[in-house]
């Protein structure tokens, strides 16, 4: 056919495509799916399993395939569409496409950093790094970068370089792409341009899935087996499309239609339909109300002034087991081991504390590898900080080293790692707590509080920070794999 031929025969199409009524179908499906999972998304994105899943670029990538459906639904329905309306249906769907498949590589290049995150911080934990000051600050450096690279901002700085050149090209070609030819269904060097560039996105982002998850530590979070699913169901998605451009007749283009339309659906079930199940079958708390209040050692608070109720019980994971949090701020709670010697048969029920986990070399072992697939570690690091603050200033610390100018710039140099907000390895502090942490800091400046009571400055944030570790970690750290192993258990 010549050109004429071809104009005249995409004037007188009614429709642009196959199986119209199911495509808008699925896309009303996914529009509502969207909708619904969007509000729980924005809600609950401080949860682990929304949070370190790239939540926005999700809902973003989701959102264009659900355009992308939408529009193909509307070309595909006889007389939706009028041919002077058609270039711009076919750039919309076409560069709703472009916009969804950068994300891939953009989720994973994060996701990965994140896998890494852990592994640092665990180095930070190592007794030989916190005593060495250079040592320390060399890694400290590494973390930055690693913590950076991590977060959902990086992903976005991974995504938009991508997705703004490739997009950018296509676009191009096609606003200047023979619109007959593309609605005969005839191919153009658009098309070709836009296949090899989808193509190469693929590969490259599942490339270094593949390479990266071989020897990837896991996480508590399905984050992996989701990432593998889509990572399948997309290049399945690409291969019937090669199958369909090699056969494309009357037979074959029905059957990779519905089976489109299927694979469609299982993505943003998995995208976003699970995560969202999943954070309110698993929801973690993210703040901790005292119910019972003890004071310091001396009956006083730590600033000078009435101090509001703090833990007094360690949460534990026995209901029938309670242990004071002196283990943690600074008091004489007895530590035991609780591990299970190679000989003796295992027991099945331990009651546990956060004291006793830290005190037992084996069992805090586990416990770090535990925290390292949860994203945590941060708080145990604040936990060990704050107990060498402790240490180094408190009332049986060498005199010389108890001065208010050495104590201010411990206290600065703790609050930036974590306590500031986006610091390096900042912990989930209430606002309360942290304006607590603050006046007694101040009152060091001033001179106002007890030299004696310099090294429980901190005590407040970690009483909290292992409280939280006790109600949202410690009974999952006793059914976990990891705690099993350790303890012999089958």
């Amino acid at each position: 056919m010549n050109a004429t031929e071809i104009a005249d025969a995409a004037r007188k199409l009614t429709r642009f495509g196959e199986l119209g009524g199911l495509k808008l179908f699925i896309g009303v499906f996914q529009l509502v799916t969207l909708a619904i999972c969007s509000y729980y998304f924005i809600r609950d994105r401080e949860q682990p399993m929304i949070k370190y899943r790239s939540w926005s670029i999700n809902l973003w990538a989701v959102f264009w395939v659900v355009v992308g459906n939408l529009t193909d639904g509307s070309l595909s329905m006889d007389g939706w569409v009028s041919y002077s309306n058609l270039r711009l249906c076919i750039f919309v769907r076409t560069i709703a496409g472009m916009l969804v498949m950068p994300s891939f590589l953009a989720i994973f290049l994060r996701h990965y950093f994140l896998l890494r995150l852990p592994i640092v911080q665990a180095e930070l934990l190592d007794h030989k790094t916190m005593v060495d000051p250079d040592k320390y600050k060399l890694i400290r450096a590494k973390l930055e970068r690693v913590k950076f690279l991590s977060t959902e901002y990086a992903a976005w700085y991974f995504y938009l370089p991508n997705a703004v050149v490739t997009t950018g090209i296509v676009a191009f070609l096609y606003s200047r792409a023979d619109i007959d030819r593309i609605a005969v269904g005839y191919p153009t060097p658009a098309d070709q341009t836009r296949s090899w560039i989808l193509l190469a996105q693929i590969v490259v982002a599942a490339g270094w899935f593949f390479i990266y998850m071989r020897t990837a530590p896991k996480d508590n979070f399905y984050i992996k087996e989701q990432f593998w699913a889509l990572t399948i169901i997309t290049i399945i998605s690409l291969g019937q499309s090669a199958v369909l451009n090699l056969f494309k007749t009357p037979i074959i283009a029905p059957i990779i239609g519905v089976i489109s339309a299927c694979l469609s659906v299982t993505t943003i079930l998995i995208d976003i339909a699970v995560p969202t199940y999943l954070v309110n079958r698993t929801r973690y708390k993210l703040t901790w109300t005292p119910r019972a209040s003890t004071k310091n050692r001396d009956g006083s608070s730590v600033g000078g002034g009435s101090r509001p109720s703090v833990l007094a019980r360690d949460v534990g994971a026995s209901s029938s087991t309670s242990e004071t949090a002196s283990g943690v701020t600074g008091g004489d709670s007895q530590r035991s081991s609780v591990a299970a010697p190679a000989h003796m048969a295992p027991r099945k029920t331990v009651s546990l504390t956060i004291p006793k986990i830290l005190a037992d070399p084996t069992m805090r072992e586990a416990f770090c590898r535990y925290l390292a697939r949860e994203f945590s570690m941060e708080s145990l690091l604040f936990i060990e900080a704050v107990k060498q603050f402790r240490e180094s200033f408190s009332a049986n610390a060498a005199p010389g080293a108890r001065t208010p100018e050495n104590v201010r710039a411990a206290c600065a140099k703790m609050m930036a790692e974590f306590v500031t907000a986006n610091s390096v390895n900042e912990v989930n502090l209430p606002k309360k707590c942290v304006d607590r942490i603050k006046a007694s800091i101040e009152s060091v400046v001033d001179g106002t509080i007890d030299p004696d009571k310099y090294g429980n400055i901190f005590d407040d944030g970690a009483e909290h920070i292992q409280a939280m570790l006790a109600l949202n970690h410690l009974r999952k750290f006793q059914t976990s794999q990891i705690y099993k192993d350790m303890m012999g258990i089958k």
